[in-house]
């Protein structure tokens, strides 16, 4: 079941307006209202000497193929193609 629960951060933590009762080890999920002047992409995670990594455009570049025949119909459906 969900419930919902409203509430502020404070700067180091989520303040509600109510308290539920859970138990150690619930999962919980944490939604929030968007404040575009903060919103920050999350890093993938850290190197070893602790700098944050992130996804790159074009990391991929050159890695995936597509065959040349991609857009031609398939043999399986020519009979339902007239």
């Amino acid at each position: 079941m969900l419930a919902a629960v409203n509430g502020y951060y404070d700067g180091s933590n989520i303040i509600m307006d109510k308290n539920i009762a859970l138990k150690k080890g619930q999962n919980v999920i944490i939604t929030f209202e968007s404040d575009s002047s903060v919103d920050t992409i999350a890093p993938l995670g850290y190197n070893d000497d602790g700098t944050p990594y992130y996804r790159k455009a074009g990391a991929l570049k050159g890695k995936g193929w597509m065959s040349d025949d991609f857009d031609e119909p398939l043999e399986e459906f020519k009979e339902y193609m007239g």
